[in-house]
């Protein structure tokens, strides 16, 4: 399926997200949630080599992109999980549903 993660993300008022003076995109919000550390009990969740390294490349094909991009549905599994882990819901609700109706 095609996705274009280069959207703004907005909260409940409608107004985009900010990192500084500049508009929150869903690819940032995607990347950072890949690279963060997933959290079990209070302690960072071991991950396999595989698990690291398809993080990355996920990561690395949603930095690069500037426009549509193919995604599998496992991919956007994964992003929806990453992103629950790793944000508050404000963030969480908008991000998924761009996930899943962009």
């Amino acid at each position: 399926m095609k996705k274009n993660f280069c959207v703004t993300v907005s909260g409940l008022d409608g107004v985009p997200f900010k990192d500084g003076d500049k508009d929150v995109f869903l690819k940032k919000i995607c990347v950072d949630a890949l690279n963060a550390p997933e959290m079990e009990h209070g302690q960072p969740r071991k991950l396999s080599c595989e698990e690291h390294q398809s993080r990355y490349a996920l990561a690395k094909k949603l930095y690069t992109s500037e426009g549509e991009i193919e995604v599998t549905a496992e991919e956007v599994a994964l992003l929806k999980h990453a992103i629950s882990m790793t944000y508050i819901t404000s963030v969480v609700g908008p991000s998924i549903e761009l996930l899943e109706g962009n």
